[in-house]
């Protein structure tokens, strides 16, 4: 992050004027501030808060052509991390009309008429023991080898994402979704629904609800008719508020208003001990989070802790 062209921290004084340059997926954001804020607003009061003056984006295509070899080291054993596509000795995974296909136990498979992204020219995929082997124009089936027939589809390699906070990404998919939540009041009644059949020595946890977007206000007494005696926490989409019951309350020793709101530090440290699961249970979470991303077609991930 550079302030009026110099390095600065996130926590960084503004003032009117000064403009931010921050260097977010890879590109350089510059905004221009026009107004300050002294709490959380809606999307459409903070785009009028900034002037952005980044400049257009060139984007460059990043694959082979599709009459050529694919690029890559002939004894790639994963994906490239960098995003360019994969040739002979690399992994495959094929998407079809948006479903993966299932080679299952096949040692020596063609993928016949298929496309790589960038150009129409189609050409037959070799693959020995999930191993692309040659890519050649057509022709020349190996005996005893399955052809499945992709009809010009397209095949893609598999997806590399280079940001992945593992163990927050699963907590977060075992979790009560409140993202869809319009207003306070839905948010209680939602998670309220959780309640009935809980075990009381467990907290529930929510997450993903906007307050800045709610017609409405959290309060306490709103979450605690929803909830009643079972300890409860929810977090918000950008981790900086958690609005919790009585009984939550309780549970981790601290102090709320009416609201039954923490922000910042202290939101972070109880969202630090709601995190605080047996190592049996955050494994298996992580391991079906893989699954996901998996049948997703992501074929790894660059795990920061």
């Amino acid at each position: 992050m550079r302030l009026n062209g110099s390095p600065a921290k996130a926590s960084t004084t503004l003032v009117t004027g000064d403009t931010v340059t921050v260097r977010m997926s890879g590109f350089e954001r510059t905004l221009e501030v026009r107004r300050l804020l002294a709490k959380r607003v809606g999307a459409e009061v903070a785009s009028h808060c900034f002037t952005d003056h980044t400049p257009p984006r060139r984007r460059h295509r990043r694959w082979a052509s599709p009459t050529g070899p694919w690029r890559g080291a002939s004894h790639q054993e994963g994906p490239p991390r960098d995003g360019t596509a994969q040739g002979p000795g690399s992994l495959v995974r094929v998407l079809f009309a948006r479903r993966a296909i299932r080679i299952g136990t096949v040692n020596n498979i063609v993928l016949a008429s298929v496309r790589q992204p960038g150009g129409d020219t189609v050409s037959d995929l070799h693959i020995v023991d999930g191993v692309v082997t040659r890519i050649s124009s057509g022709g020349g089936i190996p005996d005893g080898a399955r052809v499945v027939s992709l009809d010009g589809r397209y095949v893609i390699p598999g997806l590399w994402d280079e940001h992945v906070h593992m163990t927050q990404w699963a907590l977060h998919s075992n979790r009560p979704d409140l993202s869809a939540a319009a207003s306070a009041r839905e948010a209680a009644a939602a998670v309220g629904l959780y309640v009935h059949d809980a075990d009381p020595s467990v907290t529930i946890v929510g997450v993903g609800f906007r307050d800045a977007l709610w017609p409405d206000v959290p309060t306490l007494d709103m979450l605690d008719a929803a909830t009643g005696n079972q300890p409860t926490a929810l977090i918000s989409h950008d981790l900086h508020c958690v609005w919790l019951n009585s009984a939550a309350a309780r549970r981790y020793g601290v102090e709320v208003d009416d609201g039954g709101l923490l922000r910042e530090e202290p939101a972070f440290a109880l969202t630090r001990e709601l995190g605080k699961l047996p190592d049996s249970v955050v494994d298996g979470w992580v391991r079906d989070a893989a699954r996901s991303a998996t049948a997703r077609a992501s074929w790894g991930s660059l795990i920061l802790r």
